[in-house]
């Protein structure tokens, strides 16, 4: 058996995620055929090689922490052995904060989103944090109207929770629905079946840019604005992890320093000075 096929019904199995697996599988076939070695003889010393190498070309951290990972997987399920670190250590991550939506802004991109499906999704995706993954797989069944909740199964981490449900996006969900009549997932394709990560994404990256909005927006922007003016909001930490899904609360401490409302307002010690 080829061994990139062994090495992804290995995941499989592990019940690992789509996009986890579909990332580690592409990142190792494209090393390997720049390295032009056989995926199997591959060590630790080629992809430091390799790296160093393209550090000359700005690789990222991300880029090199995802090469590390897909091979340590790769070396567990198909040789039974550990990454040797010793020879490529894992990055220092670069700490950059993600582009955040104000509420404003977010009404101007639904204000250019006359489509009724793809301002479901936009409003949708924002009132709650759920991720592009998550709002694809939601079926109609999640939406639990009488207790004013959504229920998100298998989310990250297969992990399922709850967040909420306003009742201006009930408002707007019946109204979609009442067009669209889907059957078993919410959003739907034309042939049926759920809709697609790219098509969320493309609605999302368009119609910021329909709106004017020149900032590094993608659809996991709305969950970072929606969690970042929670906690602006004076929402409880533990309570924001929960509607996050977040294992660790560190993680979600992390949007406090988005929140830059009292730097803002912070006086200068300038305005002492005559200029």
């Amino acid at each position: 058996m080829n061994k990139i096929i062994e090495f992804e019904e290995k995941l499989l199995l592990r019940n690992l995620s789509e996009s986890t697996v579909r990332s580690y599988v592409s990142t190792i076939k494209l090393v390997s055929e720049r390295l032009n070695i056989p995926i199997s003889d591959i060590t630790e010393c080629d992809l430091r090689h390799y790296i160093v190498k393209d550090k000359k070309r700005k690789i990222s951290s991300s880029t090199q922490m995802a090469i590390i990972n897909s091979f340590k997987a790769f070396f567990k399920e198909m040789d039974g052995r550990s990454f040797d670190h010793t020879i490529l250590p894992r990055p220092k991550m670069e700490q950059k904060q993600p582009d955040i939506l104000s509420t404003e802004e977010i009404q101007r991109i639904l204000n250019f989103t006359p489509n009724l499906k793809h301002r479901s999704i936009i409003a949708l995706m924002y009132s709650c944090a759920i991720r592009v993954s998550e709002v694809i797989n939601l079926k109609v069944k999640d939406i639990d109207v009488k207790n004013n909740k959504i229920n998100i199964r298998s989310g990250k981490g297969k992990i399922d929770r709850v967040v909420m449900l306003d009742g201006s996006i009930l408002a707007l969900l019946r109204e979609y629905w009442s067009i669209y009549r889907t059957k078993e997932y919410l959003f739907e394709g034309e042939k049926g079946g759920k809709y697609s990560v790219t098509s969320v994404q493309n609605i999302v990256k368009s119609k910021a840019k329909a709106a004017g909005i020149n900032k590094n927006i993608s659809s996991h922007s709305l969950r970072h604005s929606c969690l970042t003016q929670l906690i602006k909001n004076g929402v409880d930490l533990r309570r924001v992890q929960k509607i996050a899904g977040h294992k660790n609360i560190n993680t979600t401490a992390n949007y406090i320093k988005m929140v830059d409302s009292d730097i803002i307002d912070t006086e200068s010690p300038i305005r002492s000075i005559s200029l």
